[in-house]
């Protein structure tokens, strides 16, 4: 009788344990399905930054706890002319989930397999990524790059040098 409680209550905590990852891992990136929040993260990034992306077909799953895996056939930094200044292929990242507590967004691994990028130096000396200017910012940072493994793939760097007309 004591060994068939034990295991019992063997199988019952094997059970609950394959339940809480079958959740972790299926359950909540169905709950969540970044897919159909495609339209409301664009606009949230347009308004917290007036940068207007394209994020592609995002999906969501989740890595060893606590981590979550974020990929998408292609993610672009369009211009107003629906240009790209930046596209990436088949971009994936993997996040942190305990720095999201304190508001801060830790990406550990980051790769991709194809990255253009286009540069504009203005004849007011100022350098753009498309039409947007590369500025520092001294506020707070919100996201960490330390020890990051990143493994990019193909790239082209496009240069248009508009103070001495010349295009790279």
């Amino acid at each position: 009788m004591i060994v068939m409680n034990k295991k019992w209550k063997i199988a019952t905590i094997l059970g609950i344990m394959a339940l809480t990852c079958g959740v972790y891992t299926w359950g909540i990136p169905a709950i969540i399905n970044i897919q159909s929040h495609k339209a409301q993260i664009e606009q949230m990034v347009y308004e917290s930054s007036g940068y207007r992306i394209d994020i592609g077909n995002p999906k969501l799953s989740m890595g060893f706890f606590p981590s979550v895996w974020i990929s998408s056939d292609n993610i672009s930094l369009l211009n107003d002319d629906n240009s790209k200044a930046l596209s990436i292929d088949n971009p994936k990242l993997k996040l942190r989930l305990l720095p999201l507590l304190r508001k801060k967004i830790d990406i550990t691994k980051l790769s991709a397999t194809k990255e253009e990028a286009n540069f504009v130096f203005t004849k007011d000396s100022e350098f753009l990524i498309g039409q947007y200017p590369l500025k520092s910012s001294n506020k707070e940072k919100k996201f960490t790059l330390s020890k990051m493994d990143m493994n990019l793939g193909e790239y082209n760097i496009y240069l248009d040098d508009e103070k001495n007309g010349k295009k790279a």
